[in-house]
């Protein structure tokens, strides 16, 4: 579950609108349920009520949005609480406190860079900070009769201020979009198209770093984000998702460009040290057989190495340049020729809307293929990205009426 959550078109819970219950303070949001409703007035909605037309027409981004959600969500009383403690060294994944994702401390040190920003940088957040302060003010927030005059602040309001002027940092590193699959009939899989529903942190998934070939996808069930494997992991490998640049689909000086300028850092990834051709690149003339001497009780040790046979090979038995160890690939052929057929067999199966049914295949399938070559390869690709379209399809999703053209 998300800490922090911002669902463009049901405010709180992402229930479907069947009956949509109003706020009876505004006319600017609907609720799925009274319960809902209930909740969200005597929460996050009772400070941004009065606020919400100026923040929409202001042009507000759904980041801005958020970093004032994070606060409205959770009252005013909870981060004055732990104000004392927020000014210590309370990074709970850096001490050996227990980390909890529900606790504000996990967000408030997530990265933000704020050593690689410009004056400009700051100014524009600055400027986006000041005018939530304003809102918030407006809206009640703090609760208090002003004392002072309108052009100085308490202590408690410098102190919030400084929150959003965070908040807007992190979340340009950290927030996750939600989605749902939207599809033209429950069995166009291949046809489905991500829709932006609206935004979320989730502080756990948001630790997980990038990768231009990810070994996990998401998707969404109601408010809650699932993550599941798309290839086997192994013992102290690193578990990366993907930030939107795919080594399949973008050339590595364009990946690279664009994580640099959007997230500060430089991958290196495998596909981007190695430099994997794209999928439209990969050579189908070339088998990249995996070295199999070594053992798994380690009694002999494994040599991994990457053997490339031609396809149109003669020679079953291949010396491997590093171990110098010979590897019989007439097995590996087989299983080759076996998978074509499983997957022809899966594919049929997912047309026809049995995905469960047609995910477990396409799971042996790749590990069959994991076990024999190593990537990158068309077919291993292809079956990950059937893999990602099943459990996609275990998300939230919804069927829209098939276009017709004259």
């Amino acid at each position: 579950m998300s800490l922090f959550l911002l669902v463009l078109s049901e405010v709180l819970c992402d229930v479907r609108l069947e009956a949509a219950v109003p706020c009876n303070r505004c006319s600017r949001v609907a609720f799925c349920s009274v319960a809902c409703q209930i909740e969200a007035l005597t929460t996050h909605h009772v400070v941004e009520c009065p606020i919400l037309e100026t923040l929409w027409s202001s042009g507000a981004s759904i980041i801005c949005l958020m970093a004032l959600r994070m606060l409205s969500q959770r009252g005013l009383k909870y981060f004055l609480d732990m104000k004392d403690s927020l000014k210590k060294d309370c990074d709970v994944i850096k001490t050996s406190q227990k980390y909890c994702p529900a606790d504000y401390r996990t967000v408030y040190n997530l990265v933000g860079h704020p050593e690689m920003r410009t004056a400009l940088d700051y100014l524009l957040r600055t400027d986006t900070a000041i005018l939530l302060f304003r809102c918030l003010k407006v809206a009640g927030f703090f609760n208090t009769q002003p004392t002072k005059p309108e052009h100085e602040l308490t202590q408690d309001e410098v102190f919030v201020g400084g929150l959003l002027l965070r908040h807007l940092q992190l979340l340009q590193f950290n927030a996750h979009e939600v989605s749902e699959l939207q599809l033209e009939s429950p069995r166009t899989l291949n046809s489905a198209r991500s829709v932006f529903l609206g935004g979320g942190l989730f502080p756990t998934l948001a630790l997980f770093n990038h990768s231009c070939d990810p070994g996990i996808v998401r998707y969404f069930q109601g408010t809650s984000v699932i993550v599941r494997a798309i290839k086997n992991i192994h013992h102290g490998e690193m578990i990366a998702e993907n930030y939107g640049q795919i080594f399949t689909q973008t050339p590595r000086a364009e990946r690279q460009a664009s994580l640099k300028s959007q997230y500060k850092f430089d991958c290196v990834c495998v596909p981007c040290t190695d430099d994997w051709p794209m999928f439209k690149n990969m050579n189908q003339g070339i088998m990249r057989f995996r070295c199999v001497t070594g053992t798994d009780d380690g009694k002999v040790p494994k040599c991994n190495n990457v053997i490339c046979v031609p396809t149109d090979t003669s020679d079953f038995m291949i010396q491997c340049p590093v171990c110098k160890q010979y590897t019989n690939i007439l097995k590996g052929l087989k299983v080759l020729q076996d998978t074509d057929v499983m997957f022809q067999m899966a594919t049929r199966l997912m047309d026809e809307g049995n995905v469960g049914q047609a995910l477990d295949k396409y799971i042996v399938i790749l590990d069959l293929l994991d076990n024999t070559l190593a990537p990158p390869f068309k077919d291993f690709h292809l079956c990950q990205q059937a893999i990602r379209h099943c459990m996609l399809s275990f998300g939230n999703k919804s069927v829209v009426p098939k276009k017709v053209t004259k």
